[in-house]
């Protein structure tokens, strides 16, 4: 992380979950920008078309189940762009999904998030998760 503004990319297609972060994230106390992305494909151009500049990602929330590319897709996807020796770093990723398959869960640390995080309608599960995305990210900064 270049600041102590959190870079945040939601990438999340349900208006209703999307509200719910934007709800935590007025009641947060730490600075932030968020961008949010619809889909999969979208996101994935978003990190690489700002791999150079102040607003590339330093945390994600990642749909699991997304249109046109999955959040597991972009997780393999950024897995090898790493390994061929792209510039991309290292995003800490959330997976943000309903999903309460153990496989899955398993699989979204196969593939490189950091934390995996079920879906409620509780506005202070979301704020303890940003709350502790900034403090993990501003750790590793």
């Amino acid at each position: 992380m270049k600041t102590t503004r959190l870079q945040l990319l939601l990438v999340e297609d349900d208006l209703a979950d999307q509200k719910l972060v934007l709800l935590a994230l007025a009641k947060i106390n730490f600075p932030y920008q968020l961008q949010i992305k619809n889909d999969g494909e979208e996101a994935l151009q978003h990190i690489i078309n700002t791999q150079d500049r102040p607003d590339y990602p330093d945390a994600m929330l990642l749909d699991l189940n997304l249109p046109k590319r999955s959040g597991q897709d972009i997780l393999k996807r950024l897995n090898i762009e790493a390994g061929q020796g792209s510039n991309l770093s290292k995003i800490y990723t959330v997976m943000f999904t309903t999903s309460k398959f153990s496989q899955d869960k398993q699989k979204a640390g196969i593939f490189g998030a950091d934390a995996y995080f079920e879906k409620t309608d509780h506005l202070q599960d979301y704020i303890n998760l940003l709350n502790t995305v900034y403090i993990d990210c501003m750790a590793n900064s």
